[in-house]
């Protein structure tokens, strides 16, 4: 299938968004900080991979829709968390 430029750009922030995903989980669960910008810029760009999907009232929002709620917990654990500083 060709799909026009806009749709592919949207597409392509859609999967790096989840791959930010995955990266601040295993972050989270190994209790490590965060990066404040890698999780808001996460979160700019799941709101963006999902765009054509509210365009379209698609029903995959629906499946996507925890996950897209696990980053906004995510970025606001991040910007909660106090920042830890390394000693040498």
């Amino acid at each position: 299938m060709d799909y026009p430029l806009t749709v592919k750009f949207f597409m392509l922030t859609g999967v790096l968004a989840w791959g930010m995903l995955f990266y601040m989980a295993i972050l989270w669960i190994k209790h490590r900080q965060i990066p404040k910008k890698f999780s808001a810029s996460a979160t700019l760009l799941a709101i963006l991979g999902l765009i054509p999907f509210m365009i379209r009232l698609d029903a995959i929002i629906f499946l996507a829709l925890p996950a897209f709620l696990f980053v906004i917990y995510l970025c606001h654990y991040s910007w909660s968390t106090p920042v830890t500083t390394k000693h040498t």
